[in-house]
């Protein structure tokens, strides 16, 4: 054994070098991460994509009571301002708005920007004048996405 100069006593035989990783071990783990990232960013990509169509939907949606306050007291509406809504917003393009006092059908149509995923097309909430509930239909550019839409519109 040898002593150094602070008294302690080391074995120049179990003495080692640290090291860091080994080049395999780096490529290994690269190729992991890798392997995650491409199978987690599509479901990312969907996943943003309809948190924008439900957002579009809620922009929407809450022009129903301003239409129902318009055909109650007998206006026709065709501008989004008059029930409470933007001309257009940061997921809808445009905004418009159609009501028939005569029969009550009313309309508001949100045209969605372009999407890398659902590619664009037309959100639409409709009263129909047979009875006084609201529906929900889409357009979408992509035609497999119809599953991120917001469940009233599937």
């Amino acid at each position: 054994m040898e002593t150094t100069h602070h008294g302690h006593a080391t074995n120049a035989g179990t003495r080692r070098s640290q090291r860091g990783f080994t080049l395999i071990e780096l490529m290994i783990v690269i190729a992991i991460v890798s392997i995650l990232a491409a199978v987690s960013f599509p479901q990312y990509q969907k996943f943003i994509a309809k948190s924008k169509l439900s957002a579009a939907f809620a922009e929407i949606s809450a022009g129903k009571i301003g239409v129902e306050a318009a055909i109650a007291e007998g206006v026709d509406v065709d501008n989004p301002i008059d029930i409470g809504l933007a001309q257009g917003t940061e997921r809808c393009n445009t905004i418009e708005v159609e009501t028939d006092v005569g029969d009550g059908s009313a309309s508001i149509t949100c045209s969605l920007n372009e999407d890398s995923v659902y590619g664009g097309g037309e959100l639409v909430v409709s009263r129909l004048s047979s009875s006084l509930l609201w529906e929900c239909s889409a357009t979408l550019g992509n035609d497999d996405v119809d599953n991120l839409l917001p469940k009233p519109c599937r």
